[in-house]
């Protein structure tokens, strides 16, 4: 079976490739221009945010244009020190109508002429192993691509990072924003580039009593954790006198609901902007969710955080911050299907049944007292 699956990335690698190559369009760069190219979610953004910011200190001359997907537009504006935010429907990164997309392939030729037109003289390629976007890079004639050193993108590359030194998603990004820079880095941590997200007119939430957010739910069901489980903290919470508010998307009123059903806490999924999230989480006296991009949020706008970490890596997608302010809890588990986080997968990893409400509610103890 991995020897089909390694032929089969191969193959797609070579096709890919050729279209890139095939597609490619020569420009002339005027106005020098670098193009910031994130395919991923919210959490993804946030996790970038410290490296874009070091490469509007690194490129004071440049037009900076962020090319996200549709569902990281907000975000992106919200926190990147970017002139321009472009969107894109990256393949395979869609959470909903993924039939209706075009082969990859196809979608490559169609965004070609659009990427060559902004005529950037430089792409970073954010997310180490995309491919696509590296490939994207080439046809669009962009002189200067910086990716990361995984195999998948570095060919595509005139530039790579050595993200492989690093385990921390945020800290690769750190290594391909300064890539090619004369200072460039070898190891970022936290301390040096933290998230600090402050906000222009936030901080309007008007509860005037200390409040618990708990954000349960995540992009992937199987980090899902069972909402029987949820409500114990929620009664712990509400125990230790903090109103408790549980947050989520549209498509989680049903589960939120289940687990604020019989308490006084206030089921809040559906009912909040972004905008409305961020003034609800900054002013949190703790957070509690799964691996998701609220939770990074939470983390960068200075709520203590305990997050519960299953089939995806605390070391590469846990908090950016101080391990004494942000509690990872995790079982410890490992089987074949570590980090596999694909929409297929259901609810009730075993990774994820094995954290114990009794270990959740010890951490919040130890971030309260």
């Amino acid at each position: 079976m991995r020897l089909k699956e390694t032929a089969r990335t191969r193959l797609g690698d070579a096709v890919l490739r050729a279209a890139a190559t095939s597609a490619r369009r020569q420009i002339g760069v005027s106005d020098p221009i670098a193009l910031v190219i994130q395919p991923d979610h919210l959490g993804d953004i946030v996790l970038s945010t410290p490296a874009v910011r070091r490469m509007r200190a690194d490129l004071p001359q440049h037009r900076l244009i962020a090319l996200v997907g549709p569902w990281s537009a907000e975000i992106t504006r919200l926190l990147w020190p970017v002139d321009e935010v472009r969107t894109l429907q990256f393949p395979a990164f869609q959470r909903d109508s993924r039939s209706a997309t075009p082969s990859p392939f196809a979608r490559l030729r169609m965004a070609t002429e659009e990427v060559a037109a902004i005529n950037a003289d430089r792409a970073f390629v954010m997310r180490p192993d995309d491919r696509w976007s590296a490939a994207l890079a080439m046809a669009a004639g962009i002189p200067t691509i910086i990716t990361g050193d995984d195999p998948r993108t570095r060919k595509f590359a005139t530039t790579v990072a050595p993200t492989s030194t690093v385990e921390h998603r945020a800290a690769k990004a750190l290594l391909i924003a300064s890539a090619g820079t004369p200072a460039h880095l070898t190891s970022p941590t936290y301390v040096e580039y933290p998230l600090a997200i402050h906000l222009d007119n936030s901080g309007r939430c008007e509860h005037h009593r200390r409040y618990a957010v708990v954000h349960p739910g995540a992009g992937a069901p199987v980090k899902h954790w069972p909402q029987h489980r949820w409500r114990v903290v929620v009664e712990a919470l509400l125990e230790r006198g903090l109103d408790v508010f549980v947050t989520g998307s549209a498509t989680e009123v049903a589960m939120c609901a289940e687990i604020v059903t019989g308490r006084s806490a206030v089921n809040l999924a559906g009912k909040t902007t972004l905008r409305e999230l961020v003034e609800v989480l900054q002013q949190a006296a703790i957070a509690v969710g799964t691996d998701n991009g609220p939770m990074h949020l939470a983390v960068g706008l200075g709520a203590p955080t305990v997050g519960l970490f299953g089939p995806s890596n605390p070391r590469e997608f846990g908090p950016w911050g101080s391990p004494s302010l942000h509690k990872v809890i995790h079982a410890g588990w490992k089987c074949p299907r570590c980090y596999d986080l694909s929409p297929t997968r259901a609810e009730g990893c075993g990774c994820m049944l094995a954290i114990s409400p009794d270990s959740v509610v010890a951490a919040i103890d130890d971030l309260l007292a």
